[in-house]
């Protein structure tokens, strides 16, 4: 299911085929109805000596000469490195050290291992079932942090991210879904469908709590909802016709409403409980 390959130290490339062993395991009974060929997620990881090196340009340009990678961006890659997630491959390239923040002062937002397993979670579900939307797609990658980990490093987007984003979300999701216990017209799937992914927001958190729900008690069901989804978007535009999700607005709030609402604000808040 993956394939490790890097300039840096052996031994973190090891750990890292370990990280990926432990979220393949998590996420394996997730899996379509007709189960055919799919490709391995390529994970490339540059420590800094190995992004000064001539390997780093030479994987940008292989991405560009097999269309996967706009020119501009390889040559912006090239001046500045970076992260890059490409789910359509499916693969990305993962500098190995925090090169945002300073953690001696205080300025800490990176962990490896929550960087990897995040995303080979994103380009797996991509992979398998197609592109579904935000919330879901970085929900799932949340479940697999959680569950291996127990904190969240992944966001959408850069810069600060308060300490509290990090952790605690079991405990913090089952106090925003016991507001909402008695609250008839409370719906998982319009915060799914209308909340804006990669968040440590209530709409993010609250999927998250559902997707996690569906890994542990029907995997089945998560696989036909991820399903549907990626059909939704197939239809509307093709495979891999668009980096982003394009299914009907309609059709995804009926599939997550499908899947998602039947769960019930109290068996979350049970399912969380006991989630560490």
């Amino acid at each position: 299911e993956a394939l490790v390959l890097g300039r840096c130290d052996p031994k973190l490339m090891q750990e890292a085929t370990r990280w990926l062993d432990d979220a393949w395991e998590l996420l394996e009974p997730v899996r379509p109805a007709e189960d055919g060929w799919q490709d391995a997620v390529v994970v490339l990881l540059f420590d800094r000596e190995g992004t000064a090196s001539e390997a780093w340009p030479a994987v940008l340009d292989l991405f560009v000469e097999r269309e996967q990678l706009m020119a501009s961006g390889a040559e912006h890659m090239k001046q500045d490195p970076g992260a890059l997630t490409l789910r359509q491959v499916p693969a990305f390239i993962q500098p190995t050290w925090d090169m945002a923040g300073d953690a001696a002062a205080g300025d800490d937002e990176f962990r490896l291992a929550n960087e990897v397993v995040h995303k080979f979670a994103q380009c797996l579900v991509t992979e398998r079932f197609g592109q579904v939307p935000d919330t879901v797609r970085w929900g799932m990658g949340y479940v697999v942090e959680q569950r291996l980990f127990r904190s969240i490093y992944q966001f959408d987007g850069s810069g600060f991210v308060s300490a509290s984003s990090h952790h605690d979300w079991p405990k913090r999701t089952a106090a925003l879904l016991k507001d909402h216990a008695k609250d008839d017209a409370f719906s998982v799937a319009s915060l799914a469908a209308e909340g804006r992914g990669g968040q440590a927001e209530p709409p993010q958190m609250v999927t998250w709590a559902s997707l996690d729900y569906l890994v542990h008690e029907d995997p089945e069901d998560l696989a036909g909802l991820l399903g549907q989804l990626g059909q939704l978007h197939d239809g509307a535009s093709g495979w891999r016709g668009t980096s982003g999700y394009a299914g009907s607005e309609e059709g995804t709030r009926h599939a997550l409403a499908q899947h998602l609402d039947g769960i019930g604000t109290k068996a979350l808040v049970k399912h969380l409980k006991r989630v560490k």
